[in-house]
Order: structure tokens, then C-alpha cells, then sequence
């Protein structure tokens, strides 16, 4: 989890280092989903992969378990998926050849 952290700050943060859940979220929030509910979906999954990672980071360890939009997940298959969202994200970067300008695609440009 510290490694996918670091990964996701590396795609969404390269700019900046505060408000790192909130900014984390909804910049990969808005690059990789189109339409609203899937956005805040993913905005809460951010939100819980970032707080795994400080949580690995600042204390030493993972629970067991993680809670994400109402849903329980063990934690190898929260990692699982984090893993995805981070080849998803590395591979629509790569495809796109530069970094979005990131107040452009929240604002809607």
C-alpha cells in the first residue's frame, strides 16, 4: 500500500504535496471516470487507499480489512484493486502522452 501511495502521488501529485487525499481523489477521480456516481465512488476509494498508506506509513502496519462505499474488503483484494487503479491510471497517462492540465479537466474544459 506505502508503494501504491507513492505511485498515485507520483501520477496525481507531481505538482504539490497539501491536501494529498482530497487532491489525490479528485484528480483521479475526474481523469478516470465520466459521469458523477462513478466519480464519488472512486473519490471514497482514493480517500481510503491514501488513508491505508498513512496509516502503513505512520504506524507500521494494515488492517485486516477496509471499508469502502458501504463495503467490507479484505485487504489483499483491497490491493488487488488498488493495483488496477494504478496500471489503469499509468497506462491512460501513457496513452494520453502528457499529464492533463488538472484545473482544466476538473472544471470541465
Amino acid at each position: 500500500m506505502i508503494d501504491l501511495g507513492i505511485a498515485f502521488e507520483a501520477l496525481y501529485l507531481p505538482d504539490t504535496r497539501d491536501e494529498l487525499t482530497f487532491k489525490l481523489g479528485v484528480r483521479a477521480a475526474w481523469y478516470l471516470e465520466k459521469n458523477k456516481d462513478d466519480r464519488k465512488k472512486l473519490l471514497e476509494e482514493f480517500k481510503a487507499i491514501y488513508k491505508c498508506r498513512s496509516t502503513g506509513v505512520h504506524e507500521g502496519y494494515l488492517k485486516d480489512t477496509v471499508t469502502v462505499n458501504g463495503e467490507t474488503i479484505p485487504i489483499h483484494q483491497f490491493i488487488e484493486r488498488t493495483q488496477e487503479l494504478c496500471q489503469r491510471s499509468i497506462t491512460e497517462l501513457l496513452e494520453d502522452g502528457e499529464y492533463p492540465d488538472w484545473n482544466d479537466l476538473i472544471l470541465g474544459e
